[in-house]
């Protein structure tokens, strides 16, 4: 009986990160990522070589699971992108809303328990930024919380694929 109530309890969530990279398309993820008060990278992946007649559309998801009854959670999440000739751009869409906005609202109601999703998509023009072009580009997914209630993890779930399409 104690290990079947030791296996439903489960212990604490490990952080766990994977990554894979390649010529045109580098994927990340990590579960149970802390979100900061400040705008921090929170996951990085790579492509080999940025090339000239290329978009790089990066995605972004997070994915929180609520677990206390009255919890208000707020989470900002945008990527960059560096080379060795250039650091940290921007992409697209730029401007105040370039940061994808994930809210967790969980009310005192019936139920208190659930799962957010959230998803943001961004690209960049590689012919704009030749800073860019034949060099190791760092993708890297900045975060950062803004907890308002009790008990907060401000730890989700993180995803982030990054791909050169041709235009």
């Amino acid at each position: 009986m104690a290990v079947m109530v030791a296996l439903l309890i489960g212990s604490p969530r490990q952080s766990v990160a994977d990554s894979v990279s390649g010529p045109n398309s580098a994927f990340a993820s990590a579960q149970n990522v802390f979100f900061p008060d400040a705008d921090t990278p929170i996951l990085t992946a790579t492509i080999t070589s940025g090339k000239a007649g290329r978009v790089l559309v990066v995605t972004a998801t997070i994915v929180d699971y609520i677990n206390n009854a009255g919890t208000n959670q707020t989470y900002y999440y945008v990527p960059r992108v560096s080379s060795p000739l250039l650091s940290q751009q921007y992409m697209e869409p730029t401007g105040p809303s370039d940061y994808a906005l994930a809210k967790v609202n969980s009310s005192s109601g019936v139920f208190p328990f659930g799962t957010m999703v959230s998803s943001g998509q961004w690209w960049l023009d590689l012919d704009e930024y030749p800073g860019l072009i034949n060099q190791p580009l760092t993708i890297q997914l900045f975060g950062s919380s803004y907890p308002t209630g009790p008990a907060l993890t401000r730890e989700a779930d993180v995803g982030l694929s990054a791909i050169m399409q041709l235009k």
